[in-house]
């Protein structure tokens, strides 16, 4: 799935991409990395790939990349 972040906080280590079915949380440890090492952050209105998931507590983004 292709979305664009809304927002994330790097100090808390999550926030929001926007999605056709509404707003996905991800968290640091869900953004792939070139080489999965170093600091992990987006940044507002950056486009990202990534797989959508639905848990107990909503949708949630994971293996998330920048396009």
């Amino acid at each position: 799935m292709i979305g664009e972040v809304k927002w994330f906080n790097a100090r808390k280590g999550w926030g929001f991409i926007e999605t056709p079915d509404g707003d996905a949380l991800v968290h640091y440890k869900d953004i792939l990395t070139p080489c999965s090492t170093g600091f992990r952050t987006l940044n507002p209105h950056d486009m990202v790939g990534f797989d959508q998931v639905r848990d107990e507590k909503g949708l949630r983004a994971k293996n998330v990349f920048k396009i």
